[in-house]
């Protein structure tokens, strides 16, 4: 049984009873570099192995995700969507600004030094992995973690799980309750900051 309070966490970013629309299957396009091709390296030091495993079993999946940049720039193309939609993101921005105009040093130092915890629930291990992005997309993960105040790292691997969880049939459900209370916990945290 889901908890309904889990349930109203996620609803604002998109996802429904019956799954996120659209899905992980059918976003997919026969181009995966972009209008321009152009394509940012983002490196995760820490990077779950569950996450890691997922994009190796996501390659092959369709005829445009032949590689592990493919599958990662398609991934934080479609996650980065879902994680704007946090709706206590606008809440700090909107707080950083205020200790910048109104505020002192500390609340400024409080407001730009936020770190999450992933706490193994995902993973035991984690990979040093090499995530590509458009660039679009690496600006927005850049500006999201400026406005959270927490490392671009932390949102790249926030955004590929999001990404993962729009999955309908290619991830396996044992995965994605994983990524899901992954997913939940970093919401509840946002909101934490944001209160």
């Amino acid at each position: 049984m889901e908890n309904p309070d889990h349930k109203k966490l996620l609803s604002p970013l998109g996802f429904a009873d019956d799954g996120y629309e659209p899905c992980l299957e059918k976003a997919v396009s026969k181009d995966t570099r972009g209008a321009d091709g152009v394509q940012l390296k983002i490196t995760i030091n820490r990077c779950p192995e569950l996450i890691r495993s997922t994009i190796i079993a996501l390659r092959h999946k369709h005829e445009s995700l032949t590689s592990q940049a493919a599958v990662t720039r398609y991934l934080t193309k479609q996650g980065i969507q879902v994680i704007q939609k946090i709706p206590g993101i606008k809440v700090l921005k909107e707080k950083k600004k205020m200790a910048y105009e109104h505020g002192n040093e500390r609340d400024r130092i409080l407001l730009s030094s936020n770190i999450y915890d992933f706490r193994h629930r995902i993973s035991l291990t984690n990979h040093r992995i090499t995530v590509y992005a458009e660039e679009w997309v690496r600006s927005a993960i850049t500006e999201l973690s400026c406005d959270i105040g927490t490392y671009q790292e932390t949102i790249a691997i926030m955004t590929l799980i999001a990404a993962c969880l729009t999955s309908k049939t290619w991830i396996p459900a044992r995965h994605l309750a994983s990524m899901k209370e992954e997913l939940i916990h970093f919401v509840m945290w946002i909101n934490g900051l944001a209160t």
